[in-house]
């Protein structure tokens, strides 16, 4: 008994089809009947019943492939784990994410101590986030844990709690500690495209709070800035953790008032993907990274919006 036999017994399984599993194979029907009559000869056992042209796997065959998937999984895996844990030098890791900016600093440093690794960073919008054959070239996808709906993953949340605020334009000046959405809908207001994971935020927030903005500009991240130091006076919804990270840093922010859940932000692999050693070192970085970050980069960033609003009083 071979693999090549145990290989052409599954797949004639699966069609009971002599033609149809002879193509796929890319034998010969005779050439295939011979196989498959031989190995049940070593086995002392019908595997299949013949009634005229057709076959039906019967009970001797169906617990026989049981066995054989088995068998001819686990082999697969063994390949693949073979493949995967060899040491290449240049080895990809692949991450999708939610925002271009987030992590960033967090991935630089990691490469900078992990020499022999490159990754692959890509930008994920809703709609490549939702399609399953998409993310499934990715090793890791970060994105918020209510954009992402797909089950065979594992998951590690990075961040508990990110928060909504809104970006002054220099022009503005708003004495409070917090702002309510209600109380800016006669504002120009600076959001992104209905593709990305922060504007669903934002809808999802003037849903909950039932307000309507009279004037929605959208702009991509880059245009934005452009438009917050303009002549004119906007404000941009963003997250503390989208500040945290520097872009807008340096103009006023001030925090949404909500009893909205605040989001929260996680990290995905497939359950039944292989971690590679520089894989499994990329996530435990960033677990602690994102534990210590959260802990006091976004604190004192609270700490510090609430010190600059009492400067006001």
């Amino acid at each position: 008994m071979n693999l090549n036999q145990l290989y052409c017994f599954k797949i004639l399984a699966r069609y009971e089809h002599l033609t149809k599993a002879a193509e796929e194979l890319n034998y010969s029907v005779p050439a295939l009947s011979v196989i498959i009559s031989r190995l049940e000869c070593e086995l002392g056992v019908k595997l299949f019943n013949r009634v005229g042209r057709n076959i039906k796997l019967n009970e001797r065959g169906l617990l026989f492939l049981q066995y054989v998937d088995q068998s001819l999984n686990a082999l697969d895996e063994g390949i693949k784990r073979l493949s995967e844990t060899q040491e290449n030098a240049n080895e990809v890791i692949r991450i999708g994410t939610f925002s271009h900016q987030y992590w960033l600093g967090f991935l630089n440093t990691f490469l900078a101590t992990n020499q022999n690794v490159f990754i692959s960073r890509i930008k994920l919008t809703l709609p490549s986030l939702a399609n399953e054959t998409n993310i499934d070239q990715y090793d890791f996808i970060i994105s918020p844990e209510s954009d992402f709906h797909h089950a065979n993953w594992n998951s590690s949340i990075l961040i508990h709690n990110e928060s909504p605020v809104v970006v002054l334009s220099p022009q503005i000046q708003l004495h409070t500690k917090q702002v309510s959405l209600k109380d800016l809908t006669n504002e120009k207001i600076i959001v992104l495209s209905k593709q990305e994971s922060l504007r669903k935020y934002f809808d999802e927030l003037c849903k909950r709070n039932n307000v309507s903005f009279k004037n929605i500009i959208e702009s991509d991240i880059f245009f934005r800035r452009e438009l917050m130091y303009g002549a004119d006076n906007y404000i941009a919804f963003t997250t503390d953790l989208a500040l945290s990270m520097g872009f807008l840093a340096d103009l006023r922010s001030v925090p949404v008032e909500t009893d909205m859940p605040k989001r929260k932000i996680a990290i995905y692999w497939r359950k039944d993907r292989y971690l590679t050693k520089n894989m499994q070192s990329l996530l435990d970085s960033i677990q602690e990274y994102s534990r210590i970050f959260e802990k006091t980069h976004l604190n004192n960033q609270s700490s510090q919006t609430e010190n600059e609003d009492n400067s006001f009083d």
